[in-house]
């Protein structure tokens, strides 16, 4: 059966979250994050050093799935580090995982990923089908600064990821360049989700970025501070 956007998880809240070493990671998701629709672990390595704590953390964390919030994964960059990308992808084989964040700059690593996860002993074939599988279908090929939210369960990518700037009022171009992603990417059943690049602590400015970004037609937004998820709730409801 083809993906429809009509399947896809309401995703209004996306909290990109890094495990804590030493704290007790379960008790950290629930007291912070679990009014998150999504929640993205971040389990980058930055050094060519493989140190696989963030790994082992992010295991027991999966042990004890399920929880509210969809759990994805944000992996090491493969053109960096292809070794220890591999290691990352292989995490996705825990059935406690709904997918990954595919970034663009990395390529079209879907073949690669199907040969490294397997559940219950066997690969999964065809993590994506159909259209989806060709990613200029759903981002123009140019746009390298976006990321794909891969979903094992629906075999589709369900939402894309655009990084934006604080580009001021709505009648600044740069808005409308966005606009014109999110249409683009609706013409292949995926919905959009903002990522503002830039941290900031004026909650005003915030919020009003966030009713621009729902009135050029995105459904969510990524955010890194978990104050922000009951506001992002409400605006995309």
């Amino acid at each position: 059966m083809a993906f429809s956007i009509k399947n896809a998880p309401r995703i209004r809240s996306l909290i990109r979250l890094t495990l804590p070493k030493y704290f007790d990671a379960k008790t950290y998701i629930w007291n912070r994050f679990s009014s998150a629709d999504a929640i993205l672990i971040d389990i980058r390595q930055k050094t060519t050093y493989s140190d696989p704590w963030r790994r082992q953390v992010l295991a027991k964390v999966l042990d004890g799935a399920p929880y509210k919030p969809r759990v994805y994964l944000e992996v090491t960059s493969r053109r960096t580090y292809p070794e220890i990308w591999a290691e990352d992808i292989a995490i996705c084989s825990h059935k406690g995982l709904y997918g990954f964040l595919m970034k663009l700059k990395d390529g079209n690593v879907l073949n690669e990923v199907e040969t490294i996860i397997r559940r219950d002993g066997q690969p999964l074939e065809e993590l994506v089908e159909g259209d989806h599988r060709i990613l200029s279908t759903i981002v123009p090929h140019y746009q390298k600064d976006a990321a794909l939210l891969m979903d094992f369960e629906l075999k589709a990518i369900p939402y894309v990821v655009f990084k934006y700037h604080n580009f001021g009022s709505r009648d600044e171009g740069s808005w409308n360049r966005l606009e014109e992603l999110v249409n683009y990417a609706q013409l292949t059943n995926v919905k959009a989700l903002a990522w503002r690049s830039m941290h900031s602590e004026r909650v005003r400015d915030i919020e009003r970025e966030m009713l621009t970004l729902k009135e050029i037609g995105f459904s969510g937004v990524l955010v890194r501070n978990s104050a922000l998820i009951d506001m992002a709730n409400k605006i995309f409801e």
